[in-house]
């Protein structure tokens, strides 16, 4: 196994490298509570203006839950006193005339892949997040939310500095040096527990669990930057340091997004990952947003009649018909 990891640090780019030496520079200069002596003494009052309201808009595809993950974090931190009022929700419109509402008694965290058709209202009370893959093509829309949007998270960016992008968001949101390392530490785990289980897991993953033959690598294989290697990893201590992370032990029984590496999945409980993954390997009828077992408090289904423009399974939304 040392000589997986090494191999794999070795191929760490440039600036990757870098980075994280530039992180560990600044987290040796703090002032004994996690605040870097070269941050400037008023960080906390730029938070005045915070939103309460964050909006994650983004393409199937293009990493958008683990932004929106990491705003659902983030918001915690920013309200740590007031854990109970931050809300981390998923919003489908279930009718083109539907729109998104505002909850001006909670701090919200709201993900979508549908454009709000109040979205100009919207935004006067909400900041904007979106990701973007350059490789897909782009709509109208979403080229209006490259436009609205307080950070673009690149694919491509991502998977060239993995889960270390996200300290760009230090920047955004003034984090101290402590914050931003509850934040990294959380997200180092499930970013890795994402791609390698549960019922969204990588594609490729799936089908090397399930000994699939003469495939099409969704993520250009073993070379590609964004290939999972997921076969690198034991599972379970992955799934429990995620447990034992300030983030997960803080927040967790307020957010039931911070439990779980989809909304589709159930609660990780240190053997989720491992227990399900076999269970995959199986049995091929574990494909794309299968679930494994009944989820405790699953949300009703849906009659795709009800709903004709929207692509429907499993009694689930998961997309417009013909987008």
């Amino acid at each position: 196994a040392g000589g997986v990891t090494d191999a794999v640090e070795s191929r760490r780019e440039p600036a990757v490298r870098r980075e994280l030496s530039e992180l560990h520079a600044r987290q040796r200069e703090t002032d004994g509570h996690g605040r870097s002596l070269r941050q400037p003494m008023t960080e906390r009052a730029m938070r005045s203006g915070m939103p309460q309201m964050l909006l994650q808009y983004g393409g199937l595809r293009t990493a958008s839950t683990l932004q929106y993950q990491t705003l659902c974090i983030i918001m915690h931190l920013l309200h740590d006193d007031e854990p109970d009022k931050v809300h981390c929700r998923f919003w489908w419109p279930g009718l083109p005339t539907d729109r998104l509402k505002y909850h001006s008694n909670q701090y919200e965290v709201v993900k979508t892949h549908e454009w709000p058709i109040n979205f100009e209202e919207i935004n006067k009370t909400s900041w904007l997040f979106t990701t973007f893959n350059p490789h897909q093509n782009q709509s109208s829309i979403t080229d209006k939310a490259l436009a609205a949007a307080r950070y673009v998270q690149n694919y491509v960016d991502l998977m060239r500095r993995g889960y270390l992008l996200l300290t760009d968001y230090q920047r955004v949101f003034s984090l101290s040096d402590e914050e931003l390392g509850y934040l990294l530490e959380y997200m180092r785990y499930w970013s890795i527990l994402r791609q390698c289980c549960g019922v969204q897991m990588s594609s490729d993953w799936r089908a090397k669990l399930q000994n699939v033959t003469n495939r099409t690598w969704h993520h250009g294989g073993p070379t590609s930057i964004d290939y999972p290697a997921c076969e690198m990893y034991d599972l379970d201590v992955v799934e429990s340091s995620l447990l034992a992370s300030y983030v997960y032990k803080r927040y967790h029984s307020y957010n039931d997004a911070l439990r779980k590496v989809s909304d589709h999945d159930d609660d990780l409980n240190g053997k989720y990952c491992t227990t399900t993954n076999r269970m995959v390997a199986q049995d091929a009828k574990y494909k794309f947003n299968t679930r494994y077992w009944p989820i405790k408090h699953a949300k009703p289904k849906v009659n795709a009649s009800t709903f004709p423009g929207l692509l429907i399974v499993d009694g689930r939304i998961v997309g417009r018909r013909g987008g």
